[in-house]
């Protein structure tokens, strides 16, 4: 059998040349990438981030609108705008309701999607609230009825009344 002969054109790296790559530990799907992380925590309000479509939505962030961000894929709304809320904010559905907030109507908002009641009104609850029937009741509230409002759709009975609990009784007698 013939040997093979070793192509006069092969093409070898001299060691010297050779450049070593800073050690990064590789993410997992998942994972919060550093450096995102660290933009969060110095966003200052009112300003809002893109993250991609299907990441994780940090803490405390709502989903404010979609958008088309050609560096991460070719795809139409392929992103999400996020940011912290305010004291009344309106979010697109499906947007995660931080803890303390409460749902008080729906709308549509065409920075969510090109659908018809595709975004909800949330905002912190004063003393007493009219919320819609679908949103969480905040600890230290209760339900003390139940309403129709028109600003979380057109059924009967589809929101509730809920006030704070009052820390002292409400029919204290003095002796």
């Amino acid at each position: 059998m013939p040997k093979k002969k070793k192509s006069p054109t092969a093409f070898k790296v001299p060691a010297q040349k050779v450049q070593r790559s800073v050690y990064r530990p590789k993410l997992r799907y998942g994972d919060p990438d550093p450096a995102f992380m660290e933009r969060v925590k110095t966003l200052a309000e009112g300003d809002t981030l893109t993250l991609c479509l299907k990441s994780p939505i940090p803490r405390g962030f709502v989903v404010v609108g979609v958008t088309t961000d050609l560096s991460r894929s070719h795809e139409v709304n392929n992103a999400l705008i996020i940011k912290r809320p305010g004291p009344q904010e309106t979010i697109c559905a499906g947007s995660p309701i931080p803890t303390g907030y409460v749902i008080v109507g729906q709308t549509t908002n065409i920075a969510c999607s090109n659908q018809v009641n595709n975004a909800l009104i949330i905002k912190t609850p004063g003393e007493q609230e009219i919320v819609c029937a679908h949103s969480t009741i905040p600890e230290g509230y209760e339900i003390i009825g139940t309403t129709t409002s028109l600003a979380c759709g057109h059924d009967l009975n589809n929101a509730l009344n809920i006030r704070k609990i009052s820390a002292a009784p409400l029919d204290s007698k003095q002796e």
